[in-house]
């Protein structure tokens, strides 16, 4: 808002809602200006205000599963087979090193999380991104022995037609095996935090995770997409 050239906020919200986009605006503190301004954006963008303490009032906890789970999803993580064009299969391997980045700098709850969204029904896709081979066999969209040598896994050009299928079916089965002992595990972790926040009667509603839940949640209601009740992952 300082410089002459800039585009100011209220030019930038109204944009945004004419294009459809919604601008949420959380407030770590107590700051009154900031306050001021963040209620102005999320008002104007036809989104919403919320304030939460300056620690962000996110609630992490460590469980003994955590550890595992990373395990397990580096392993599902080395399942992802990509097909097509050269350039989209580069693509999306440049992809899956940023996600092999996130092993090395986040913590082992954030990975956990993350795991049991990406091994869930509704995390698939971000899990497997776009032109992934065992995804689109899996839905049917594509047939194998359809599949030009041109758009084949670079990994798989080598192999014959039995090889091929041979290691489909190994990659399949060990996709299979991590999302099953991921779901387990998952299970198992929410269950110890759940039991963590009982006994140092923490409210799950206040936190973070559940107030970014609560509002994607009703805004993505007049879209008519609709959430369940369960809650995000902790």
């Amino acid at each position: 808002m300082d410089y002459d050239n800039d585009i100011h906020y209220p030019d930038t919200c109204k944009l945004a809602a004419e294009r459809g986009i919604v601008v949420n605006t959380i407030l770590c503190g107590n700051n009154k200006d900031t306050h001021k301004i963040w209620n102005e954006i999320a008002k104007k963008a036809e989104g919403r205000y919320f304030q939460v303490e300056q620690s962000g009032s996110a609630i992490l906890i460590d469980t003994p599963f955590d550890n595992e789970i990373a395990d397990w999803s580096r392993r599902l993580d080395s399942t992802r087979i990509y097909y097509g064009l050269a350039g989209m299969q580069l693509q999306m391997r440049e992809r899956a090193k940023d996600s092999e980045t996130f092993y090395y700098k986040a913590d082992t709850s954030a990975i956990a999380q993350r795991a049991a969204f990406n091994s869930s029904i509704a995390g698939k896709d971000n899990f497997r991104g776009s032109q992934e081979l065992l995804g689109a066999l899996m839905d049917g969209k594509i047939d194998l022995d359809k599949l030009s040598e041109s758009e084949m896994p670079e990994e798989m050009k080598k192999l014959n037609d039995e090889e091929r299928k041979a290691y489909i079916e190994k990659k399949t089965a060990e996709r299979e095996e991590a999302t099953a002992r991921i779901k387990d595990l998952s299970e198992k972790r929410q269950a110890f935090i759940q039991k963590i926040m009982d006994e140092k009667k923490l409210d799950k509603k206040s936190s973070l995770e559940y107030q970014l839940f609560e509002c994607i949640r009703s805004q993505a209601a007049k879209a008519g997409i609709k959430y369940n009740d369960v809650g995000p992952q902790m």
